[in-house]
């Protein structure tokens, strides 16, 4: 799952379904998470009822699909502070699906960017320690400096 950034100052998170709007969280249900999260990763497309029906309720569930999507869509519009007249975000595209506009969504990242960053960062970490090791091994007087870089890292890191 990924996070989207929405305009508007929003902020979506599919994996928790929290969406962050003018510093306000509102979490919201799975299933209308899953329509956002769907609609949100294919922006500007169509996604159909058939296709909503597969992603959030699958082949096994049986659920009266017009009265349940609009009720997601309706939930999703109430969190981002749309409209069904005049949408930011959600377009009603009559009888076929709905479509989160292509202009409406400014970025898209990996649900796991942040523990990308601290790999990336504990990489970072590691090739200092090695390279201190290696400078203090030879017969020199860079003790201070290669400490004085430890404590940096340490400090920056925790």
């Amino acid at each position: 799952m990924a996070s989207y950034r929405l305009i508007g100052d929003c902020e979506f998170d599919a994996a928790s379904g929290e969406l962050r709007r003018n510093g306000t969280v509102t979490r919201l249900e799975p299933q209308p998470a899953m329509v956002l999260a769907l609609l949100a990763e294919r922006p500007g497309d169509v996604v159909s009822h058939e296709d909503m029906r597969r992603a959030v309720w699958g082949d096994e569930t049986h659920v009266n699909l017009q009265e349940s999507i609009h009720y997601c869509v309706r939930q999703v519009r109430v969190a981002l502070g749309d409209q069904a007249r005049d949408p930011r975000f959600v377009e009603t595209i009559p009888r076929r699906g709905y479509r989160l506009r292509s202009d409406a969504v400014v970025s898209a990242a990996p649900a796991n960017a942040r523990w990308q960053r601290g790999l990336a960062a504990a990489g970072l970490v590691a090739a200092l320690a090695v390279m201190t090791a290696v400078v203090e091994q030879r017969p020199n007087s860079h003790h201070q400096v290669a400490v004085g870089v430890l404590k940096m890292v340490h400090d920056f890191v925790f």
